[in-house]
């Protein structure tokens, strides 16, 4: 029996050598950084792509059209506390929530502080209703 390899979104194997801490591919990340210094690839006024687009292929598995799918189904706002997303605003930069296990799966685009409410209760819903009940009974 054939063992399948592991590969990045992109092709690129995942080896020791070319995968950092928590699975992101070092060729990919190599890619972006030279992507990045090349001013045609930033966002401008004109509308053009972003560079940190070109990240969530290989991160989450979703092109640029499902993301602005997913943000336009959500019509702009964080999918939990409905706050207007604005890429403009570092904690309202719309934030790829998804699962951290191998199937990457993606659930919506949240507002940095939502992103980071979940993640800090492991995204744990039993702790998260734990913390519902709590302010509840302290207010």
């Amino acid at each position: 029996m054939e063992h399948k390899t592991a590969r990045c979104n992109h092709g690129h194997l995942r080896t020791p050598e070319n995968t950092w801490p928590g699975g992101r591919c070092k060729l990919c990340s190599k890619r972006r950084e030279v992507l990045g210094k090349n001013k045609a690839w930033k966002r401008t006024d004109s509308g053009k792509r972003s560079i940190r687009f070109s990240a969530l292929k290989c991160r989450y598995g979703i092109t640029l059209e499902q993301y602005e799918a997913m943000l336009k189904k959500q019509h702009g706002d964080c999918a939990i506390c409905g706050v207007k997303l604005d890429s403009s605003k570092k904690t309202l930069i719309p934030a790829v929530d998804h699962v951290h296990d191998e199937s990457k799966h993606v659930r919506g685009l949240l507002c940095g502080r939502c992103n980071s409410a979940i993640g800090l209760l492991n995204e744990d819903p039993e702790v998260m209703l734990k913390a519902i009940q709590y302010l509840k009974e302290t207010q």
